[in-house]
């Protein structure tokens, strides 16, 4: 009788695992899908705009605007938009995320 082995020897899984590797690699590397023309361009004249998701009371906003006009103020081009959402932050954040425009920055404090 011959009976035959279908064992994966630990040179074929190495070999498989390294192609997969580089599968993995070069599909990294592709060039990015074309943009629609309906999405903001980033870095035009207008500079490039960071929104900020906060939740904040109204004194903290005080010192956040003070921390972000020196920040403006040291990094010319870029402008941040502070959005403070009325109710239901995490709602929000995760709905912002979920479609797609998440904001670039948000505060984590839970």
């Amino acid at each position: 009788m011959n009976t035959q082995k279908n064992r994966l020897s630990r040179r074929d899984f190495l070999r498989v695992s390294g192609m997969a590797a580089m599968v993995t690699a070069v599909a990294a590397c592709t060039a990015p899908q074309a943009s629609t023309g309906d999405e903001a361009s980033g870095g035009g004249e207008d500079g490039i705009e960071i929104v900020y998701l906060a939740w904040s009371g109204p004194e903290e906003l005080k010192v956040l605007q003070t921390i972000i006009d020196g920040f403006q103020e040291a990094n010319p081009g870029l402008t941040v938009k502070v959005e403070v959402p009325p109710d239901n932050y995490w709602d929000k954040l995760q709905t912002m995320v979920a479609g797609g425009v998440a904001p670039g920055m948000f505060r984590m404090d839970y």
